[in-house]
């Protein structure tokens, strides 16, 4: 299956705070160098904690904030791109944000907010773009009645659903939904879920589906890739990561995650200790090594470990792991998981 979207060793910088009022800006490095790809219909969930940099990424990939390495979409570098090229990008790569009623204009009718990427783009008359807009509105689920309706005369779900919408109006190739249901109610996401994959039937799209929860993707990724500290540092099949991560970050987001299965009990809750490693104050070696619970003196604190595969389809960043020892094997203090 063939590349859609290729990143390589993409990293963002940015200012962060001043010392004193004369010093200069000190860098905060929000990612770094992230490798990627994302085949054509394929869905690629991004999971980690809130501030490991998911969202500066499908910035990055949509060039809302600067990045440097490279972002290939379909062939065309965008990093680099000039306005004729940026404009294929964005007709081929939509973005669905966390918050729809912050990402509609609130003084357009919906109907004008479907329409608005059909003239940007130049697409059909204006017999056509209304008949592309009914057409729109009704594959999300709502009535032909709500494009004279205002964003503030909505739900939740039904903003959502017009951002999905408006993300469709241009048929794209990959859609990058970030934190898309984390605001709604549980059925309401449930709803949007199996809205999202009805139509990544119809239109054979691909999805970036960024999420902080992993019981939301459990079911709708084809593969996972785990972010931490502005890295990648796992990456497999859903089902591969889910039934043995090799990552003893990844086990800790999966022993918080939802537990579907009856049959099974639910595994052990992992308590990370400490906080987060601060962009401001990195320590050499691995950034997940004081809150590691299987760290090792003398080699996590050495290096910080690159992505390398192990097995069929899985990488991983660990030193741990590229000995061939799963973390979980061999330390009682996760309460003997097993996958």
């Amino acid at each position: 299956m063939s590349a859609l979207l290729e990143l390589d060793d993409v990293s963002v910088t940015l200012r962060g705070p001043r010392a004193h009022l004369f010093a200069a800006p000190t860098p905060i490095r929000a990612l770094r160098q992230v490798s990627l790809t994302i085949a054509a219909g394929e869905t690629l969930a991004l999971v980690g904690e809130s501030g490991s940099g998911k969202s500066t990424l499908a910035r990055a990939i949509t060039r809302l904030v600067p990045a440097a390495g490279q972002a290939r979409f379909d062939g065309i570098d965008i990093l680099k791109a000039d306005r004729a090229g940026m404009r294929r990008v964005r007709r081929g790569l939509q973005m669905v944000f966390q918050d729809p009623y912050s990402s509609l204009n609130r003084r357009k009718r919906i109907a004008d907010i479907l329409m608005e990427p059909l003239k940007v783009h130049g697409v059909g008359d204006g017999a056509e773009r209304r008949r592309r807009v009914e057409a729109l509105i009704a594959q999300v689920g709502l009535n032909t009645d709500m494009l004279q309706r205002f964003p503030a005369a909505l739900s939740g779900g039904q903003r959502q659903r017009i951002s999905i919408a408006r993300a469709l109006a241009l048929q794209p190739q990959l859609v990058i939904c970030d934190e898309a249901v984390s605001a709604l109610d549980v059925s309401v996401q449930a709803q949007i879920l199996n809205l999202l994959g009805s139509l990544k039937r119809s239109y054979k799209l691909a999805y970036l589906f960024i999420t902080h929860d992993l019981g939301v993707v459990r079911r709708f990724a084809d593969r996972i890739a785990v972010m931490h500290a502005g890295r990648i540092i796992e990456v497999a099949p859903a089902n591969l990561l889910f039934a043995g991560p090799l990552h003893p970050y990844t086990r800790a987001l999966l022993s918080a995650a939802p537990h579907p299965s009856r049959d099974r009990p639910a595994p052990a809750r992992i308590l990370l200790p400490g906080e987060p490693v601060s962009a401001l104050a990195e320590p050499p070696g691995c950034l997940f090594a004081k809150r590691c619970l299987h760290f090792r003196p003398g080699l996590c604190e050495k290096s910080d470990p690159p992505l390398v595969t192990q097995g069929a389809n899985h990488q991983v960043a660990c030193h741990r792991a590229r000995e061939g020892v799963p973390a979980w094997m061999d330390d009682a203090a996760t309460g003997g998981l097993t996958p």
